[in-house]
């Protein structure tokens, strides 16, 4: 790993719920990652868990990390 990166695990949707290695530059925040990782994000429409708990959006990722972000799902109204 080159310095002034970290590295975490990643679980999305958009992977097919298989976690990925990221790495990113020191001092990035959970909502600086996923608005770069995640097209249109907006952080309503998911739910957000970082090493078991809800963070806060400028929580800053470290090393060893794992973030899990699924999609909220809304109740659809019958017919």
């Amino acid at each position: 790993m080159r310095k002034g990166t970290i590295e975490f695990l990643f679980v999305n949707d958009l992977g097919g719920g298989y976690p990925t290695k990221e790495k990113v530059v020191e001092n990035t925040t959970v909502e600086e990652f996923l608005s770069t990782m995640m097209e249109k994000w907006e952080a309503k429409e998911y739910t957000i868990i970082l090493n078991g708990k809800r963070p806060t959006s400028d929580y800053i990722l470290k090393n060893g990390d794992q973030l899990v972000v699924t999609p909220v799902v809304q109740k659809v109204a019958s017919a």
